[in-house]
């Protein structure tokens, strides 16, 4: 059976505007921006696998293709040129799915981007770069400590210990879409299609050099930097992000 994110809402008319959320969130995280949109276009915000109301695999396996082909089957019937939005995790997903299907894909817009150039710890010289770093790391550590403790109780309660930590969205989430990103790969494969980056000035996620390189290297790529942090949508910032996403639109 193929597997379908739920789209926690679906309104308004005009060129669709589809919203993924990233990590530890759902659909709900849209809610303060999605009237606005609502009136000037097709606005869907979507579940990514194991989060709100789409399942979790039951394999356990979290995969980005997985988590297009989930996307696409959610969207495929709606014949519109679309504009991809995505946070943080859902950055990923938003610029996978725009490589698949590039024919389907009008803009992107990245929000809060956790884009990680890949290097050795010691090489890390500049705060944000570490903190993003030991942010990563401490999901790793954290479930690998479940594991051995669990392991040291005895073989069944590591057993059980071992299904639930594997079912856990957020940890094996990040591991799949963010630890393992290649996303200079994948934004050479979409060089026509303009994307626009929105970061805030005090997201300790965010390193600003990575994404200062990157309108450097591509020219189809924008990047806008506000007074905000990560999770801007839902927090008290929601009426500036607002009018920005509006004009962006």
């Amino acid at each position: 059976m193929e597997m379908s994110l739920y789209k926690y809402f679906d309104k308004g008319e005009g060129e669709l505007i589809v919203l993924i959320h990233g990590v530890e969130n759902s659909g709900r995280f849209w809610d303060p921006i999605s009237d606005k949109l609502a009136k000037k276009a097709h606005v869907v915000a979507v579940d990514l696998i194991g989060f709100g109301e789409t399942p979790r695999p039951e394999n356990g396996i979290y995969t980005l293709s997985d988590e297009i082909e989930a996307l696409h089957n959610a969207i495929k019937d709606i014949k519109k040129p679309i504009t991809v939005v995505g946070h943080s995790m859902g950055t990923f997903v938003a610029i996978a799915y725009a490589s698949k299907y590039p024919e389907n894909v009008k803009k992107i817009v990245l929000t809060s981007p956790v884009i990680i150039f890949q290097k050795p710890f010691i090489k890390y010289s500049k705060s944000p770069e570490i903190l993003q770093h030991m942010y990563l790391s401490q999901i790793r550590v954290f479930r690998q400590m479940l594991l051995e403790v669990f392991t040291r109780l005895g073989n069944i309660y590591y057993s059980v210990a071992k299904s639930a930590v594997n079912f856990l969205p957020s940890i094996l989430s990040v591991e799949s879409l963010v630890e393992k990103q290649d996303v200079l790969a994948v934004l050479e494969t979409i060089q026509d299609i303009p994307i626009e980056i929105m970061y805030g000035y005090f997201d300790p996620l965010v390193i600003n050099s990575n994404i200062k390189l990157l309108p450097k290297i591509y020219q189809n790529i924008r990047a806008h930097r506000y007074l905000c942090s990560h999770d801007v949508p839902h927090r008290k910032e929601s009426e500036f992000i607002r009018k920005v996403l509006g004009k962006l639109f």
